[in-house]
């Protein structure tokens, strides 16, 4: 039997290590690039409107030399020092070239061409760990999905401890409302569990003992014991997370075709310099040659052109984590929707009433209505949200019952009422014809959800939902269609739902 009552009143005052979790922008803020990329701007500002002359040329006052001097040294220090950290490394970089040109500029004195040079590297550098940060946010997000603590049985006591202490082999208890913290199988209870975070489906899936349950999944109705198959990065989750970190840290093919030239480059721009020099005598020219070698533009052009075409998107409602996908675009040939959530509202919507004995479709609303005005099952939600929508206003019934994993029983105008499955109502003792047991499978079968009605010991109704497609999923289809590309709809929902849909907007699964 299930106990929802703590047996250890002072495993209540159990404490977990304290999750802090930084604003989502913190990081970013206080990175070393981020800093030194402000401060040598912020330099630059102030030497520009101290001395606008010194950008090209002009008479240099002390007081902007000294400004220009101190935004090159600032912007360009940190750069030496990733330079640097590169050549010990191996990874030669387009910091190599910029160092050397800034090296360059401020050994003839022209810090405003040092600053320029060393805040447009650094600029880029920015843009690019802004978008990461913002990245970040997924990871983020996938981590809310646990709880800090959850409920252990150990030595038949209900204790509450961290999630991190939590092993293989380990009995949880969840109850209505809490989130699933780990990959397991249940072991006792029935109840109704929302995937959506995992598999996608819109509707919850009832779980009984030896069904597997998900890290991340919510239990909307009933309690069940899960034996622990997986913890932290052992989950689905886990693996989910994993994925995007490493997606995160490959760079833009733009990018390493840049640093993989700067190897090139480097080189180049030295042996030009030094016969320069050689055929000219003049060193002046030479490290003018390097100043002109630098690749700013090429350093500042692919993160400014992700950024762009990134908040462009954003703008339009699609979210892009990585720079990587802005470039493979250019090769697409197949668009992938996910259904539920994508092509569909995600919620399931009362499709038809099926009266089986006397009573309206009107009556038997109303009455179904009332009996799952309390429920929390979404099937309930949806058929009091279409009472609601044809002007019927349901009251409350007058005892109401919610059996997880079955259905729901109540009394309604002093009659009891069930509602749930085919198999709930004959394990209530009531009996359901076999032509009414084979219409409510095809009906499932073509992929739509069936919920039966019993009054006393008679089916009454059968009612009938579906995952409601949204408006513009037909039209934004056929334009991507027309723009030469194929769409596929690929989804862990149920196969007959997914099949209905793809044949609804014309595409394949």
């Amino acid at each position: 039997m299930l106990d929802n009552n703590i047996n250890d009143p002072a495993s209540r005052a159990a404490t977990c290590k304290s999750r802090h979790w930084l604003h989502r922008y913190r990081s970013f803020l206080v990175d070393p690039g981020t800093i030194f990329t402000l401060a040598s701007g912020i330099l630059l500002i102030l030497a520009v409107i101290a001395d606008p002359g010194g950008l090209y040329h002009g008479e240099v006052h002390e007081s902007g030399s000294i400004l220009y001097l101190a935004a090159a040294l600032v912007g360009s220090s940190y750069i030496w020092w990733s330079a640097l950290q590169g050549i010990r490394e191996k990874d030669f970089t387009a910091d190599i070239p910029v160092s050397i040109a800034t090296m360059a500029a401020i050994a003839i004195g022209e810090y405003a061409a040092a600053a320029v040079v060393a805040v447009l590297l650094l600029v880029g550098g920015l843009l690019e760990e802004f978008v990461a940060a913002r990245a970040n946010q997924s990871l983020e997000s996938l981590s809310r999905l646990l709880p800090d603590s959850v409920t252990v049985r150990r030595e038949g006591r209900d204790l509450i401890v961290c999630l991190e202490e939590i092993q293989t082999g380990d009995t949880l208890l969840v109850r209505s409302g809490e989130r699933i913290a780990v990959d397991g199988e249940v072991i006792s209870g029935l109840a109704s569990v929302s995937q959506a975070a995992i598999t996608g489906e819109s509707l919850a899936v009832e779980k009984k003992t030896g069904d597997k349950v998900f890290a991340g999944t919510l239990l909307e109705v009933g309690a069940i014991e899960v034996l622990v198959t997986g913890t932290g990065s052992e989950t689905t989750l886990g693996q989910i997370r994993i994925l995007i970190e490493e997606a995160q840290a490959h760079k833009p093919p733009i990018e390493r075709l840049l640093n993989r030239y700067a190897k090139i480059y480097m080189p180049t721009a030295l042996i030009a310099g030094g016969l320069l020099w050689w055929w000219s005598g003049d060193v002046m020219r030479a490290i003018t040659m390097l100043i002109v070698f630098c690749p700013c533009v090429i350093v500042l052009a692919t993160p400014t052109a992700l950024v762009a075409a990134i908040g462009n998107a954003a703008l339009r409602g699609s979210l892009v984590k990585k720079g990587a996908t802005i470039e493979a675009l250019s090769n697409v040939d197949t668009v992938i929707f996910d259904k539920t959530g994508t092509l569909t509202a995600g919620k399931p919507k009362l499709l038809s009433i099926v009266p089986l004995g006397e009573s309206s479709q009107e009556e038997l609303l109303e009455k179904a209505a009332r009996g799952e005005k309390f429920s929390e099952h979404p099937l309930g939600r949806a058929m009091v949200d279409e009472a609601k929508s044809r002007g019927l206003d349901p009251l409350d019934p007058q005892s109401f019952e919610a059996l997880p994993g079955l259905g729901v029983r109540a009394r309604v105008e002093g009659e009891e009422i069930f509602l749930g499955g085919a198999s709930s109502l004959e394990r209530e003792g009531i009996s359901v014809d076999q032509d009414v047991k084979e219409r409510a499978r095809s009906l499932e079968a073509a992929g739509c959800s069936v919920i039966l009605m019993a009054a006393g010991c008679r089916t009454e109704g059968l009612f009938v939902f579906e995952d409601e497609l949204r408006q513009e999923a037909d039209d934004v289809v056929q334009k991507l269609e027309k723009l030469g590309l194929d769409v596929v709809i690929v989804t862990g929902d149920n196969q007959a739902a997914t099949e209905r849909v793809a044949s609804r907007i014309g595409v394949r699964e």
